[in-house]
């Protein structure tokens, strides 16, 4: 079914995957994938009926989990429309973050994932726990060239968790990304650190010259602090995948 959409063929990819359904089966990869069907055709009820059929049978998809949060999401964003703030609560947050919770486990891990955990927590009306921080740490370590995922994690850490590990996205991304949206968003929360501890070394605005070659190489980025999975740790302990 997914190979006749992509080729074009929504109804044909359609009737191939709701004809097992009709004979009866409810394998929990079927109906995960007449719910991403559905949500590739734009419809967002018949779609969550289906993923939600699969991620109670314990599907292996990541993708099926990511869609469902994106139409919990979706849904909780329309009642609190009306609402000046727009904050949602903690049985929404929680609603929305299951799925993705859930994900976290499944190869292979997806970016959107954290990504998408991360502006959820931005939204609530509750404090973010510490791990709730560390869920989108573990993402930012995972996929340190994201840079909606740099912005997001740089935001919650500082306002929320560690603003020393906020401290060390920010000036990853400043060193590494090109002139961006994201790059001017970890400008302006660099704004927002506090001052570096007595006797800390300020980090350097500019990056060393290269030496001279007759020619010219392609560096690799610079590495972040620590690098890697040691970029971040929460009470002593990196936080890992």
């Amino acid at each position: 079914g997914g190979a006749l959409r992509l080729a074009g063929n929504g109804e044909a990819a359609h009737l191939a995957l709701i004809a097992p359904y009709i004979r009866g089966s409810r394998e929990p990869e079927l109906l995960a994938a007449l719910g991403l069907d559905e949500r590739a055709a734009g419809d967002n009820v018949r779609a969550r009926k289906f993923l939600e059929a699969a991620i109670a049978g314990k599907v292996a998809r990541p993708r099926a989990y990511l869609e469902l949060a994106r139409i919990r999401y979706a849904a909780v964003l329309r009642t609190v429309a009306d609402k000046e703030d727009k904050r949602l609560s903690r049985a929404q947050v929680a609603d929305v973050v299951e799925p993705l919770a859930a994900a976290r486990s499944i190869p292979p891990p997806m970016a959107e994932v954290y990504e998408l955990a991360a502006e959820v927590f931005s939204r609530s009306l509750a404090r973010p726990t510490r791990d709730d921080v560390r869920f989108v740490n573990e993402g930012v370590v995972r996929f340190l060239r994201r840079p909606l995922l740099l912005v997001r994690g740089a935001e919650l850490n500082l306002r929320y968790g560690d603003p020393e590990d906020a401290r060390k996205l920010i000036e990853y991304g400043l060193k590494t990304l090109p002139m961006s949206p994201a790059r001017i968003a970890l400008a302006s929360l660099s704004d927002d650190l506090p001052p570096l501890p007595l006797g800390a070394p300020a980090a350097p605005t500019t990056q060393p010259a290269a030496p001279k070659s007759d020619t010219p190489k392609k560096s690799a980025p610079p590495s972040p602090p620590g690098s890697g999975a040691d970029l971040l740790r929460q009470d002593g302990k990196t936080t890992r995948p």
